[in-house]
């Protein structure tokens, strides 16, 4: 059919694109870190069948979208918070504003689990004490559900277990420093300072306190403060106890620095 009315094929080019924009969503969902994240399974809140999509390398999805639907999307991925995102907004007065839609991509960021804990999880101020033992590493912080796998933490243990997140310190804007416990076999117990960066990359690791319940004979334990650490070592096999003081300067870049050690006899 030949359209000679000008004004007529106007209307019907129009009418065509009204009916085919919006028939799909697009967009690209971001870690907050700005990563893009792959895997993501976006589908239609409350739509038995609802399209399902998910994200590429880049982090991009193109999702198709049932006809006159004007609900939410959900964004799904192991490791991260689930979020629901609406694909429309209303206003009185206003037309309705479409999110995804096909010539705009909107971004989606997600938070992950491990930095939501992180968070959740209590600072402390200086100067700090820390002389975690057995008797107590279960009493205060939180159970690691997967802070240490994302920031790629290796105990270099094999028979460790039983990770905790015990606290932050603020050390510095530029890095995270936080301290964790965990156990190696049935008689030791780590607790060591980590410090990472921006991007989830560990910086240094410090042991700066440790129990035995084998013998007791060593321990760990030391002060925190705002620039240094100091670290007291105690050795109970002979009859007078042995003490053995290390102090490490904090840098400005999440680095550990031996600064002396002394031997004190008690």
């Amino acid at each position: 059919m030949i359209l000679r009315n000008p004004i007529f094929s106007i209307v019907i080019l129009t009418l065509i694109s009204c009916n085919s924009a919006n028939n799909f969503y697009q967009g690209k969902v971001l870690d907050e870190n700005e990563k893009p994240i792959q895997d993501v399974t976006i589908f239609e809140e409350e739509r038995k069948n609802s399209s399902v999509a998910t994200t590429d390398s880049t982090g991009y999805f193109r999702l198709a979208r049932s006809p006159e639907w004007l609900g939410n999307l959900i964004f799904i991925k192991e490791g991260f918070k689930p979020d629901t995102i609406p694909s429309v907004r209303r206003q009185a007065g206003e037309r309705i504003r479409y999110y995804f839609i096909e010539n705009d991509t909107t971004v989606v960021r997600l938070k992950s689990v491990a930095a939501d804990m992180l968070t959740g999880l209590k600072v402390r101020h200086f100067p700090i004490i820390d002389s975690t033992r057995f008797e107590n590493f279960e009493k205060s912080g939180m159970p690691d559900y997967g802070l240490l796998k994302k920031i790629n933490f290796d105990p270099r243990r094999k028979d460790a277990t039983n990770f905790r997140l015990n606290y932050r310190i603020p050390f510095s804007d530029s890095f995270s420093s936080v301290v964790i416990t965990y156990r190696a076999g049935e008689n030791e117990l780590f607790t060591t300072l980590i410090t990472f960066d921006k991007q989830d990359r560990i910086i240094d690791k410090l042991v700066i306190a440790y129990d035995e319940v084998a013998e007791s004979a060593f321990s760990k334990n030391s002060k925190i403060e705002k620039d240094k650490i100091v670290i007291t070592n105690s050795n109970w096999m002979s009859e007078e106890p042995v003490l053995e003081k290390e102090t490490y300067k904090v840098e400005s870049n999440g680095k550990f620095s031996k600064v002396q050690a002394e031997g004190i006899q008690e």
